[in-house]
């Protein structure tokens, strides 16, 4: 239910050294405010704020926010950190902000890492009426060109649906208030009523305020982008067009040749062979729930009906491998595949049938395994991990530490390099023909 009229809300862009603009409203410096940072820009690290001594906000990862904080308004020195070339942290924003009295106030980061914007909104909820949300929505995706968002009873369609606001990158608008409900949110380009983006079953049904916040996002999605429900919580509800299609590659560790098929209904989708420690591209298919098959060159079926799931916009890879009876088995997990600067995502998989409780250490030049701040400690066989690795170039060690406290080399590569902004899949797994027994399968993502 529309209840009030659209209108722009005020927005400051803070950006530090580059730009300062500040708001022309009347400013309360008395009394107590409230304070959350939202973070949305898509190629950074976690960053931490810091409000003069009083205030420290950390590890705010993308498309993540904090709780809101009860503050003593005033004027407060700002500097934003996060990670930078070196792997240690570093001043990104440094630059002042008001916090007015009896105000609300959202903080969000956003734009590329290199050039962070700072923008902040104020607003109140101090006439919401009974029964009543208050909408908003934002844009701060890459190269927004705008979007029409459209907002409808969930389930009615779109041909139902009203238009409510007209997005421009780096604006926050105040939509209006709504009856409490459950929605569907549609987005188009700008005067189009071609639909591009469908966000189904958003509920709003809280007597508080909402930003609906259009986003980068990465992988098999034709928009690039996605929708974050904002709300007074470090909750933030991630949304994916609900019709947008999935990708997968599979990753062979076994020693022998497979080709792989996944099925869902009437659709199906073959691999070509894969070599023994081979990768196939990423293959873009309809999302669902698919049954795997694995055959060997002679199309002899060495694993049937594994169920892998392949929701909107999911990114996966499926390894192939063998178990201690040399039978075939696989397993599935997400791949990262988002940028992040001065960084690399790393998933980590052990697919070595007889080890358990391994050590794996990224060992920096320059350094030893003894020094180095970087491993994964005690991973079991078919056990998955994942971290985060500043750019550069490692020895990757894998070792077991024996009753007696001594350590057993299992593994140990070449020098490698982790590119900034690529992330990797790592896959440790038995291999007689190497010079310890195992091997390790990098692969970029």
């Amino acid at each position: 239910m529309f209840i009030t009229q659209p209108m722009k809300l005020t927005v400051v862009l803070l950006s530090g050294l580059f730009l300062f603009a500040c708001d022309d409203s009347d400013d309360d410096s008395s009394g107590a405010t409230t304070m959350q940072v939202y973070n949305v820009s898509s190629n950074s690290s976690p960053l931490t704020y810091e409000f003069d001594d009083s205030y420290t906000l950390s590890d705010i990862s993308f498309s993540d926010a904090t709780s809101p904080s009860t503050v003593n308004s005033g004027t407060y020195s700002l500097v934003i950190s996060g990670v930078n070339s070196n792997g240690v942290d570093d001043e990104i924003y440094d630059g002042e902000v008001s916090l007015s009295g009896e105000q609300r106030h959202l903080f969000i980061s956003a734009g590329d890492y290199s050039q962070l914007e700072l923008y902040s909104v104020e607003y109140n909820l101090d006439d919401l009426g009974d029964d009543t949300m208050r909408l908003f929505v934002a844009d701060y995706s890459t190269d927004s060109p705008g979007y029409d968002i459209y907002l409808g009873e969930s389930g009615l369609g779109f041909e139902l649906a009203s238009l409510i606001s007209t997005t421009a990158y780096g604006e926050a608008v105040l939509v209006g208030d709504y009856g409490l409900d459950v929605y569907d949110v549609y987005l188009t380009s700008v005067g189009n009523s071609e639909v591009l983006f469908t966000a189904e079953n958003v509920s709003l049904t809280g007597e508080t305020a909402y930003f609906l916040v259009v986003r980068d996002s990465f992988g098999a999605t034709e928009t690039g982008i996605a929708i974050d429900k904002v709300l007074l919580s470090s909750t933030v509800i991630h949304y994916e067009d609900n019709y947008a299609n999935a990708q997968y590659r599979v990753i062979n560790v076994s020693p022998d040749a497979v080709s792989t098929s996944l099925k869902s209904g009437d659709d199906e989708v073959r691999s070509e062979l894969v070599a023994a420690k081979g990768v196939t591209e990423y293959e873009i298919l309809p999302y669902g729930d698919y049954s795997l098959s694995i055959m060997n060159e002679a199309e002899e079926v060495l694993l049937n009906n594994l169920l892998i799931s392949m929701p909107q916009n999911a990114t996966k890879g499926i390894a192939v491998y063998q178990d201690e009876a040399g039978a075939t088995q696989s397993i599935a997990f997400e791949e990262s595949v988002r940028a992040i600067a001065f960084n690399s995502d790393i998933t980590l998989a052990n697919l070595s049938y007889d080890l358990d409780d391994v050590d794996v250490y990224f060992v920096p030049e320059g350094e030893t395994l003894e020094s180095t701040d970087y491993d994964a400690q005690d991973l079991d066989f078919e056990e998955l991990t994942t971290g985060v690795l500043p750019s550069g170039f490692y020895q990757i060690s894998v070792v077991l530490e024996r009753d007696d406290d001594s350590m057993l080399l299992l593994y140990q590569s070449d020098i490698l390099e982790f590119a900034a902004a690529t992330n990797y899949s790592l896959l440790l797994f038995k291999d007689d023909t190497a010079e310890f027994g195992y091997d390790m399968a990098v692969v970029s993502n």
